[in-house]
């Protein structure tokens, strides 16, 4: 499959997940806000979240833990609403201040989670590691096997060296920690 059919695919799937949302959002934002105006009814669960995920976990190469994390922020901002929406339509009020501010921030970081994964899918698609920005595995692949068809037909021979880093999220995690300390 060529590259620019695997990044079209991949941005196409996401897509309507952040545009569902804000369609969402905005709904509820006007049930818990004005009652009155718009009566509260049922929070649904966004379908386009629950496709696109369950075909982003069967790909190859996934970043399980940012996905689990996006899935988890989505079940908290959902849970919240669902909590929101029975308190505004048993009382017909808006909801308090510290409650919006509360969803607000689980939407804040589920749109930054979904950018953030819509990016990674970007530098993947284009042959980079999204967290060390050097080609990735599969890119590696295609570049060896361009390499060793050249060194053949040239009749010379090369080395590979590779190497791994265990734990490379913990030491980057860390390394930025301490920079941000010394600032």
């Amino acid at each position: 499959m060529p590259l620019e059919y695997n990044a079209t695919e991949n941005l196409n799937d996401i897509m309507p997940v952040l545009g569902d949302h804000l369609d969402w959002y905005n709904t509820l934002q006007k049930q818990l806000l004005y009652p009155q105006a718009y009566p509260p009814g049922a929070v649904e669960r966004l379908a386009s979240f629950h496709a696109w995920f369950h075909k982003a976990q069967n790909k190859e190469f996934v970043d399980r833990p940012a996905l689990d994390a996006l899935q988890k922020i989505y079940y908290q901002l959902h849970e919240e609403a669902e909590r929101l929406i029975g308190g505004a339509a048993s009382s017909r009020r808006a909801i308090s201040a510290d409650d919006f501010e509360k969803l607000n921030t689980l939407h804040l970081q589920f749109c930054s989670q979904v950018r953030a994964y819509e990016h990674d899918s970007i530098l993947e698609d284009g042959g980079l590691d999204a967290l060390t920005g050097v080609r990735n595995w599969r890119q590696l692949r295609k570049d060896l096997k361009k390499e060793l068809d050249r060194l053949e037909r040239s009749g010379k021979s090369f080395t590979v060296a590779m190497t791994r880093i265990d734990q490379y999220e913990e030491i980057i995690r860390e390394y930025s920690v301490a920079e941000r300390a010394s600032i």
